[in-house]
């Protein structure tokens, strides 16, 4: 059995960017998950891989909730602010609203946005591909949905890392759930029977505060 430990959020901040750092060069994390659409935050960590040779262990964190997109449709869907800025504080509550209100120019707009991101991952020289993802919004059926193509056109893994008790908590009492609870254990099940996910641990209830 081979262990990860994976820091993500890797380009979101300076902060952030440099106890990754620290943590990838002293063997602390094993691999990091980097944010593509943080402009120079993003830069500064692209460089900080490539100077202290770990670009090869670093894949991409997808990003619906912070910042600004890559893409244009996008920022006509609820996901977007009128500022163009994705609603980080209440994209969960947003993605629950589409699950239920699926239309197929949200799917679209969501897939442009995610190959956009993965395209400049690839840009950027990073060979991982592997995808997790900020808030867990590929957990969400539309974001599943739009990523399923594109892992197969670009060879990718999706990686999942549920927090057990909020996948319960889904199972048992649908969308009236906590932030971080998005998917069933049903549909967790399907994912991983697609062949193009796989499941990393993420404790069992360590976001009990967050609701």
């Amino acid at each position: 059995m081979r262990i990860i430990i994976n820091a993500d959020d890797f380009g979101r901040e300076d902060s952030r960017n440099t106890a990754i750092n620290y943590s990838m060069i002293n063997g602390y994390c094993s691999q990091a998950s980097i944010m593509v659409n943080m402009n120079d935050f993003t830069d500064e960590a692209v460089k900080l891989s490539k100077d202290n040779g770990y670009q090869d262990k670093v894949c991409l964190h997808l990003n619906l909730t912070l910042g600004k997109p890559l893409s244009k449709k996008i920022t006509g869907t609820s996901l977007c602010d009128k500022n163009g800025f994705f609603k980080f504080n209440c994209v969960n509550e947003v993605l629950k609203t589409l699950k239920h209100n699926m239309r197929l120019k949200d799917i679209l707009a969501i897939r442009e946005e995610c190959e956009a991101q993965i395209k400049k991952y690839l840009d950027y020289g990073f060979t991982q591909k592997h995808i997790d993802s900020h808030n867990w919004i590929h957990l969400h059926l539309p974001v599943w949905i739009a990523l399923h193509p594109l892992l197969k056109k670009y060879n990718a893994k999706m990686i999942l890392s549920p927090i057990g008790k909020c996948i319960d908590e889904y199972s048992k009492n649908g969308d009236k759930t906590p932030a971080y609870a998005q998917a069933d254990w049903n549909t967790l099940r399907e994912m991983l029977d697609s062949g193009l996910v796989e499941i990393q641990n993420h404790t069992y209830n360590m976001h009990a505060s967050i609701g």
